[in-house]
C-alpha cells in the first residue's frame, strides 16, 4: 500500500456518506408491535428521525455515482484536468455528508444503549455493523480520490500508472467492502420480515 492508505483514518469518518440510505432504512419500532414496550418505542422514533438524514444522503450517493462513471472516463481518456476536477468534488462530496452520516450512527448507537426489545436490538445491531463496512468502503474511496486528485500526471507514464493501480486496488476493496455491507443489511432486513411474519 502507498503513503495514500495512511490516510484513510482521516478519511474514516466521511465513509458512510454515500451509500447509507440505499442499504440501511432502519425500520421503526413502531412499525411492529411485540416492540412496543420498555424504550423500544422511544428508540423507533429516534430510528425514524435518523432516516431523515438518510433522505439527505441519498441525494449525495446519486450524485457520487454519476461522478464514479465520469472519474471512469476521464482515466481511460487520461484527462488529467477531468480527473482532478472530479476527484476534488468527489471529495467535497464526501465531506459534505460528514456531519450527516455521523449524526446518523450517533443516533443509532444511543437508540441501542436504551432499554429495548431483543430482537428489535439484534435488527440495529445488523444495521450498524453494515453502516461501519460502509464506513471502511468509503474510506478506501476517498483515499483513492484524494491520490488522484494529487498525483494523477499524464505526462509521466510511470507516476500515472502507480497512480491508477492504487486507484483501481482500492476501488476494488471498496467493491468488496460494499458487498458485505450489503449481506449484513440484507440479514437485518430477513430478520425484521421474519419477526413481522410471526406475529
Amino acid at each position: 500500500m502507498t503513503k495514500f492508505s495512511g490516510r484513510i483514518r482521516t478519511n474514516a469518518a466521511a465513509a458512510i456518506l454515500i451509500f447509507l440510505a440505499v442499504v440501511i432504512s432502519c425500520k421503526s419500532a413502531s412499525d411492529y408491535s411485540p416492540f412496543s414496550t420498555d424504550e423500544t418505542q422511544k428508540a423507533g422514533e429516534m430510528v425514524t428521525a435518523a432516516n431523515k438524514d438518510l433522505q439527505e444522503i441519498k441525494v449525495l450517493y446519486e450524485q457520487n455515482e454519476s461522478m464514479r462513471r465520469e472519474l471512469k472516463q476521464a482515466l481511460e481518456t487520461n484527462n488529467a484536468e477531468q480527473v482532478q476536477d472530479i476527484s476534488e468534488r468527489v471529495i467535497k462530496l464526501i465531506a459534505d455528508g460528514t456531519v450527516i452520516a455521523k449524526r446518523a450512527i450517533n443516533t443509532i448507537g444511543d437508540a441501542l444503549d436504551m432499554n429495548i426489545n431483543d430482537k428489535y436490538r439484534e435488527y440495529l445491531e445488523l444495521k450498524k455493523k453494515s453502516l461501519e463496512r460502509q464506513l471502511e468502503a468509503f474510506q478506501n474511496y476517498s483515499v483513492a480520490a484524494e491520490s488522484l486528485k494529487k498525483n494523477y500526471d499524464p505526462r509521466d507514464e510511470e507516476k500515472r500508472n502507480a497512480v491508477k493501480n492504487e486507484f483501481k486496488d482500492l476501488t476494488e476493496k471498496y467493491t468488496a467492502d460494499m458487498e458485505r455491507a450489503r449481506s449484513l443489511s440484507y440479514q437485518a432486513n430477513e430478520l425484521w420480515q421474519t419477526l413481522a411474519q410471526s406475529e
